[in-house]
């Protein structure tokens, strides 16, 4: 045998093809995912249906769409909006992608740049999943769980291909990066996506604070049901609630006729049995939250100056970057708190429609959301054994869950599939049950529905109502009802299926 021999046969196809094998075997979901992420994104550009308002930049988009085309205009004038300075980095890197390409940068080719990067994010979306399941341990089961809950939606399928000049998507992935740094412990990544986030999405600075701060693997305590406080907090909390929003008139300053006022009073009473039965499981599963005295032992006050530092440099650059205010009123930085919908549009939930903000997060991210709510307890337990950073962007996000738009819990959501994809992963499912659960999110996803035209003040009609349907605060009153009586049959549907495929029946 000659020293040539073993190169020889590794060209040959020797351990190199093995090597191959094993990786695409290790890493099939995640391919299968990127591959399918591809084919939409083709599809989408070139048979999809795209909204057309604006000259198809929509709302919002229109001002992200002005930023693309006059980018390094603003930067040098300083003049970007100070409610949107919170979201250039989208736009800047679509202008960056048009300047590679060598592409003019007109409305076409802007609304391309950011169907371009939507899909790179989602890209990136489907990688950082991988890399998080394999960092947790979970099964091929749980990995799926995964993928399904962050995908097969109406916020991914339909929003993202049908209005893609937004800032959605790419803060979606900011909020896998915070999580897989979290979980990964990688503080340099998680500063850097904290950094990057403040100019992607007004919630990403709190989310990146609060895990920086308390990073993962911090003083445990046993939980203890000396817990009384717990409940007169809890009270307090939604009492102020209720206050707040008594005393908040709605923003158009519609005058609510008798049924709409009872009918906002049950939506008041839903709200605090909501905010009740979601925060005191987290409290109790969660002990280093309670006391208040566990959270500061849990802090990095280390990171906490660091992050003060960056805080510093984060809001002079909004403030250097929007000189002109927002539409020509200066601004403080107690407004761009307020961008970031904690307080900004408070009253959307109390709408006249009952426990709204619930129904829409169900049309927007489809089942994922009901199995949320049946395997809660489950999923408080891991958010409690993973660390008080992810507790307490659980604990955020729920106060801020009763804002209908469910967009803008967009770069949350990823911090409540992980603790239900952990919860789900031993779970046994049939092949009957599993097929229901998908063709219920495809169905829920619209994917399918083709929104016509519609002009840019007709939210309450069809066919704006295709669109407006998932968004809480423009929901009609027939669309909210409509979801209503969608979520009843899908219920009857699961549990048929469920009772077909429970043990001793045939079907198992």
């Amino acid at each position: 045998m000659t020293s040539e021999e073993p190169t020889a046969g590794v060209l040959r196809g020797g351990p190199a093809p093995a090597v191959v094998l094993g990786f695409l075997r290790r890493h099939r979901p995640l391919i299968v995912v990127l591959g399918l992420i591809a084919l939409a994104a083709a599809v989408s550009h070139y048979a999809g249906n795209k909204i057309t308002v604006y000259g198809g930049l929509g709302w919002d988009g229109s001002q992200y769409g002005h930023y693309v085309l006059r980018f390094s205009d603003l930067l040098t004038d300083r003049s970007f909006d100070a409610w949107y300075v919170q979201r250039i980095l989208p736009s800047g890197m679509v202008w960056g992608i048009l300047r590679v390409l060598g592409k003019p940068l007109t409305i076409p080719y802007v609304i391309t740049g950011f169907e371009i990067l939507n899909t790179m994010m989602l890209m990136v979306s489907a990688v950082l999943w991988s890399r998080i399941a394999r960092l947790v341990s979970l099964s091929l089961r749980g990995t799926w769980v995964g993928y399904g809950a962050l995908f097969i939606n109406f916020a991914v399928l339909k929003m993202n291909f049908y209005y893609p000049v937004l800032t959605d998507t790419t803060a979606l992935t900011v909020g896998l990066v915070l999580l897989y740094g979290y979980l990964a412990d990688r503080p340099i990544l998680q500063y850097l996506g904290w950094i990057a986030g403040a100019f992607v999405f007004p919630s990403l600075v709190l989310i990146g604070a609060l895990l920086f701060a308390f990073p993962r693997g911090g003083p445990t305590e046993e939980p203890h049901e000396e817990r009384g406080w717990v409940s007169a907090a809890l009270g307090l909390i939604t009492l102020g609630y209720v206050v707040l929003g008594l005393l908040t008139d709605r923003d158009d300053g519609a005058v609510l006729d008798p049924i709409d006022r009872a009918l906002r009073v049950i939506g008041i009473l839903a709200t605090i049995a909501f905010l009740l039965a979601a925060l005191r499981p987290l409290l109790k599963a969660s002990p280093a939250l309670a006391p208040p005295s566990r959270v500061l032992r849990a802090l990095s006050f280390s990171r906490l100056a660091i992050l003060v530092v960056g805080a510093v440099v984060i809001f002079w650059a909004y403030g250097a970057l929007s000189a002109n205010g927002y539409q020509g009123v200066p601004t403080t930085p107690l407004n761009y708190l307020e961008n970031m919908y904690f307080f900004s549009h408070f009253n959307w939930w109390l709408e006249p429609l009952p426990l709204v903000f619930g129904v829409a997060h169900l049309a927007y991210f489809g089942p994922a959301m009901a199995l949320m709510g049946t395997r809660w307890k489950e999923m408080c337990a891991v958010l409690g054994r993973l660390g008080v950073g992810m507790s307490l962007v659980a604990l955020l996000s729920i106060v801020m869950a009763i804002n209908s738009e469910s967009r803008q819990l967009l770069p949350m959501y990823p911090f409540f599939v992980l603790p239900l994809a952990i919860a789900l992963d031993k779970a046994k499912f049939t092949p009957r049950v599993a097929a229901v659960v998908v063709g219920t999110a495809l169905v829920a996803s619209k994917f399918w529905l083709w929104i016509p035209d519609f002009g840019p003040d007709t939210a309450q009609s069809w066919p704006a109502q295709g669109y407006f349907m998932n968004q809480g605060p423009w929901m009609s009153h027939a669309s909210y009802t409509l979801h209503l009586i969608a979520l009843a049959f899908a219920a009857l549907i699961w549990t048929v299926a469920r009772i077909r495929a429970a043990p001793g029946k045939s079907a198992r």
